[in-house]
């Protein structure tokens, strides 16, 4: 009796961060956050330092 309690909580708590991943809210962060490794990149390049910040 408890798993299956587990298990419909545990269902519904994957659908709703599946639900929160997918909303519209959330697109723009998840964007700007898939290019930062890129923009990461050409900070380094363009200040001509290294990753630690030395020239």
């Amino acid at each position: 009796m408890i798993s299956g309690i587990f298990i419909i909580v545990m269902m519904i708590a994957f659908f709703g961060i599946v639900f929160w991943a997918y909303s519209d809210k959330q697109k723009s962060q998840f964007k700007y956050m898939s290019s930062l490794p890129l923009d990461d990149d050409f900070e380094t390049e363009k200040t001509g330092g290294d990753e630690n910040g030395n020239d």
